[in-house]
């Protein structure tokens, strides 16, 4: 049965109890998606089970200076945003990659290399690999880099290479949104390498 505004004023209690103890029943069920129910005695009762916001957009009729989250796609995943207040700002949170979950917040095999990644607010990606031995090799990134309206990559913002042995090369060169060579010099060493560029 449907949820009804009850009692009107030409309602008697006689009529309206089934239509009352539906609405109540309705409440209930309501309240138990993604909550503890009203009738769960134990201390959880009215306590978040999780937060389920659906994907939308920047909502409309903000007021100044309240602080609003939402989830909205962007790289035809789903993502948290921040707005500050109602000037339309957004702030991206979260960038989520499901293909290359397998590589989240992990150090596991990339290629003949090692490594893995993690997000940063604003859409941004930060990846780590480490590589050993010598002469040119192909770095892979964990997960690859946004391309732009144009459909062309967007190189890294950022890369730094760590050598953990004097002595020896480390020059990058040719790079892409998706990896880069890295020229490990002729002697075998290992490098640490770490990254940041766009993902939204």
């Amino acid at each position: 049965m449907p949820y009804k505004f009850i009692p009107q004023p030409t309602d008697n209690l006689s009529v309206s109890q089934n239509d009352i103890l539906n609405n109540f029943t309705l409440a209930n069920s309501t309240m138990n998606q993604n909550h503890y129910p009203f009738n769960d005695l134990t201390p959880n009762n009215g306590k978040h089970k999780h937060v389920q916001i659906p994907v939308g957009s920047l909502p409309i009729g903000l007021v100044a200076l309240d602080a609003t989250l939402y989830a909205k796609t962007k790289n035809t995943e789903s993502n948290f945003f921040f707005s500050p207040d109602n000037s339309g700002k957004e702030y991206q949170l979260t960038t989520a990659a499901n293909t290359d979950f397998s590589k989240f917040g992990l150090e596991v095999s990339v290629g003949t290399n090692t490594g893995g990644w993690s997000f940063l607010p604003g859409g941004l990606v930060i990846q780590y690999i480490s590589t050993t031995g010598s002469g040119n090799v192909t770095i892979t990134y964990p997960t690859s880099l946004s391309v732009n309206g144009s459909g062309v990559g967007i190189k890294p913002f950022c890369i730094q290479v760590t050598n953990l042995n004097l002595g020896v090369s480390g020059i990058v060169s040719a790079i892409t949104e998706t990896q880069f060579t890295l020229n490990r010099g002729t002697g075998s060493a290992t490098f640490n390498i770490l990254i940041i560029g766009p993902k939204t």
